[in-house]
């Protein structure tokens, strides 16, 4: 890990996050201007100590106010400096990119040095500190910070966060804030505040924080997610959405917690039989593939956020299974393969009926370990292969509220299954899509 010294014209390397203490900073990149670099800092340094050297009167700590470097470093070092912060530690010249061994390294590194920061300052460059946060259209609700994928891990990781205006003023602090912050988030303040665990929160609402977050590079959409889940993937380029397969899976790894399928729209059991369907044999506009795993983060943004999981040994109880069968307590429900996942769950079978074309459809529904804010168990909408294969489907098109979602979760009230008299016990694979498997399962790291 590399530290600037605010105290003198120099970057530093330690072995771990609390061999120091350093303040962090937060922001967002500067596309237009640009940023320095790990090397424009060791090249100006080098370059300020000769000239120093050779009859430079300016002290070590005025150095880093030299114009050859950027604005925000500049700003950044002065304000720390200033606060007291000897070393400080920002993410666009203290990792050396040109390296991609370590800067894979620091990418999965990067909640841990943000939760050790002693405080972490995040920069809101368009933000003024001379109107009220709270305000309804305020310049702080707006601001771009809270867009960003890799902000969402610098928000919730460090126990001090102080937002700054593009002034470098203090608007507020996390703690100070956190109403506000919550609302514009969703994040409980008790995860904010470090009241309450992560694990604490099921894996389809953490998702849903990302949601409507972006990154430049779509990979990091993935990488900036690790820290939330405690787990660790080589941070690789030029994958794509893989990468957040690839997250996903290790995540189920680690948490086997059903709520990670519960993306997508959630389709009341009532709406059944009473809505209009276009399905697959009559749909005329090409789709991709229904999935397992879930392309992108945005896929956990339309239902994910009421989601929670209950534990397999809780949906064994509501949905009444007897002891020995496969979802008894003790044994796992939902296990990773190399084509998606083999489960052991209980199905419900139904038909959809297109009344304008007579056309029907059977179907399963997988029940999951987990609800919705009402307390009704979700289901995956799947399709029987034959040989003990399915894979999920969408029921869509839902012409009103459902528009344009992929609609591939029921929600289910428990008398519902229970009168329905068909539950079976299920042992049986969820491919990841009909046609495509799995990438490789990286090694989990704990």
């Amino acid at each position: 890990m590399w530290l600037l010294d605010t105290w003198a014209i120099d970057i530093i390397s330690v072995s771990s996050a609390t061999e120091e203490p350093y303040a962090i900073l937060s922001h967002v990149w500067d596309d237009l201007l640009g940023e320095d670099t790990f090397q424009d800092i060791h090249d100006l340094r080098k370059d300020i100590r000769q000239e120093t050297t050779h009859g430079g009167d300016r002290t070590s700590s005025s150095a880093w106010q030299d114009p050859r470097f950027r604005k925000k470093t500049r700003d950044f070092c002065a304000f720390a400096h200033a606060q007291g912060d000897r070393y400080v530690w920002m993410d666009t010249c203290c990792i050396n990119r040109s390296d991609t061994a370590e800067l894979s390294d620091a990418i999965n590194a990067m909640y841990e040095w943000y939760s050790q920061a002693d405080v972490c300052y995040a920069f809101l460059w368009d933000v003024t500190s001379m109107e009220d946060p709270r305000m309804k259209l305020s310049m702080f609700r707006r601001a771009q910070w809270f867009t960003r994928s890799w902000t969402l891990q610098e928000l919730i990781a460090p126990r001090n966060v102080v937002f700054l205006s593009k002034r470098w003023e203090v608007i507020g602090t996390k703690e100070s804030l956190v109403d506000l912050v919550e609302e514009i988030t969703t994040i409980p303040a008790d995860i904010l505040l470090h009241r309450a665990p992560l694990d604490s929160i099921s894996v389809a609402r953490r998702m849903s924080w990302a949601a409507p977050r972006r990154a430049t590079l779509v990979e990091d959409e993935a990488y900036s997610l690790m820290g939330l889940f405690g787990v660790s993937i080589p941070a690789i380029y030029g994958v794509g959405r893989q990468a957040f397969i690839r997250l996903q899976q290790q995540i189920f790894a680690r948490t086997p917690d059903h709520s990670i399928f519960a993306w997508g729209g959630i389709l009341e059991w009532e709406y059944i039989t009473h809505a209009r369907w276009e399905l697959p044999a009559v749909r005329t506009q090409k789709r991709p593939e229904p999935q397992l795993f879930a392309g992108s983060p945005v896929e956990f943004g339309r239902s994910s956020s009421t989601v929670s999981a209950i534990g397999v040994e809780t949906l064994a109880e509501r949905v009444g299974v007897l002891e020995g069968s496969a979802l008894a307590p003790g044994t796992a429900s939902l296990t990773l393969t190399d084509v998606g996942v083999r489960a052991g769950l209980p199905l419900l079978r139904f038909s959809v009926h297109e009344r304008r074309t007579g056309y029907s459809r059977l179907y399963y529904l997988g029940i999951l370990a987990c609800e919705d804010e009402a307390g009704r168990l979700l289901a995956l909408v799947l399709l029987d292969h034959g040989s003990g294969e399915f894979s999920v489907d969408r029921l869509w098109q839902f012409r009103t509220l459902y528009r344009d979602w992929e609609v591939r979760v029921v929600a289910l009230p428990v008398s519902t299954i229970l009168d329905a008299g068909a539950l079976a016990l299920g042992d049986f694979q969820i491919l990841q899509s009909p046609s495509r498997t799995l990438p490789a399962l990286a090694q989990v790291i704990t």
